[in-house]
C-alpha cells in the first residue's frame, strides 16, 4: 500500500477523503488541485493549499503529506476545517482529500528523491479523477488567478512552464538511452529545452497525452535506471524534471516550455519553512478569499487579527508584482 491509514481517518475531519479519489463526474469544476509537502515546507504548502482556494474555490483539493510533524499536520487539518467552511459557503461540491505517503512501501534509493514520490503521488491523483489535474510543488503561491495555466492545458492536453538550461545540462545519458531503448520516447535531443516539474497541468481528454507522457512519467518513476541512474547526481540531472522534459519535447505540445507561454504560481515561496512569515501570508491568503467571495471564515490557527493585507513580495513570478499597491 502507497499510503498509510488508506481510507481511514486518523485525526483528520470526517470529510476529507483518506481513500479512493472519486472520478469526475457531477462536480462544478473539473479541476482537482494537488499539492503536498514534507516537514521542510510544510507552512509554505498551506499557503498553497489557500491560494488554491482563492484561484478556484469549486476545484476539489488534494494534500499529499510526504512527512509532516505530528504539530504541523494538526495545523493542516484546521485548515481543512476553513476550507471546508468557504466550500459550503460558495456551495462547492468538490472534496478535500489527505494522503499520507508510505515511504516505507518503496525501495531506499527513493527515499533521498523526494521528488520521485511526488510524480507517484501526482500520478495516482489524476488517473483517479480524470479531468483536470493540476500539481503545484509546496512552495508555490497562486497570486492571479489559474486561467492561462488550465487554458494552456486543455489546448495541447499538458502544460508545464519552461526551466533554465536545456537537456545536455540537466539530463544524464542514461536516462536518455533508457527512454529511448525501452520505446517510451521516439526520439531525443539534448539541444530540447527543459520543463519546470514546479508546476504540471493535465487534461484527461486527451488520450495522445495520457498514453504518451502521463503513463510513461508515472511507469519511470518506479525504475531507478529511468529517472536516477546510479551515476546521476543533482548537478547533471533532475530527475522527474529530465524525464518529464524529455516526454513532453517527444510530442511539442506548443505552449509548454515556451517562454512565450510562460505563465506558472509563484515559484519558491518556501522562505525557509518560517512558521511566522508563512502564518503572516496565510493571514493575507484568508482575508482575500473573504473579500473576494464576500463570506466570513474562522480559523482556529490564524487569529483574526493576523488576517489582514500585507505586501507580498518574493522570487520567481510570472505575472508582475503591483508596486503601487500598498495594502
Amino acid at each position: 500500500m502507497r499510503y498509510e491509514n488508506y481510507g481511514i481517518s486518523v485525526g483528520s475531519p470526517s470529510y476529507v477523503l483518506t481513500g479512493n479519489i472519486p472520478r469526475f463526474q457531477y462536480q462544478k469544476s473539473d479541476v482537482l488541485m494537488v499539492t503536498g509537502a514534507s516537514d521542510d515546507q510544510a507552512f509554505a504548502s498551506f499557503n498553497c493549499l489557500y491560494s488554491m482556494v482563492l484561484a478556484d474555490p469549486y476545484a476539489s483539493y488534494l494534500y499529499i503529506d510526504f512527512g509532516l510533524t505530528d504539530k504541523e499536520r494538526n495545523i493542516l487539518f484546521a485548515h481543512f476545517e476553513s476550507i471546508r467552511q468557504v466550500q459550503l459557503k460558495m456551495k462547492s461540491n468538490g472534496f478535500i482529500a489527505y494522503r499520507k505517503f508510505k515511504w516505507n512501501s518503496f525501495p531506499k534509493w527513493m527515499w533521498t528523491e523526494k521528488n520521485i514520490g511526488k510524480v507517484i503521488a501526482h500520478m495516482d491523483a489524476a488517473f483517479a479523477w480524470k479531468g483536470i489535474t493540476m500539481w503545484n510543488d509546496g512552495g508555490n503561491l497562486i497570486r492571479e488567478g489559474i486561467s492561462r495555466e488550465i487554458t494552456n492545458a486543455r489546448v495541447d492536453g499538458v502544460y508545464s512552464p519552461p526551466s533554465e538550461g536545456n537537456q545536455k545540462r540537466w539530463t544524464h545519458p542514461d536516462t536518455a538511452n533508457f527512454l529511448i531503448q525501452h520505446h517510451l520516447i521516439d526520439h531525443f535531443s539534448y539541444d530540447d529545452p527543459n520543463c519546470s516539474t514546479g508546476l504540471i497541468v493535465s487534461d484527461w481528454s486527451h488520450s495522445d497525452v495520457v498514453e504518451r507522457v502521463l503513463y510513461p512519467y508515472y511507469q519511470c518513476a518506479f525504475t531507478q535506471k529511468c529517472v536516477s541512474p546510479r551515476n546521476s547526481n543533482k548537478d547533471n540531472h533532475r530527475q522527474d524534471q529530465s524525464v518529464l522534459s524529455a516526454l513532453l519535447n517527444n510530442i511539442k505540445p506548443r505552449r509548454s516550455m515556451n517562454w512565450d507561454f510562460d505563465y506558472h504560481p509563484a515559484f519558491h515561496w518556501e522562505f525557509g519553512n518560517d512558521e511566522e512569515k508563512c502564518k503572516k501570508i496565510s493571514g493575507n491568503l484568508l482575508r482575500s478569499i473573504q473579500d473576494t467571495y464576500q463570506i466570513r471564515i474562522d480559523n482556529t490557527y490564524i487569529p483574526r487579527s493576523i488576517m489582514k493585507y500585507t505586501r507580498l513580495d518574493g522570487p520567481y513570478v510570472s505575472r508582475v508584482i503591483d508596486r503601487e499597491w500598498k495594502p
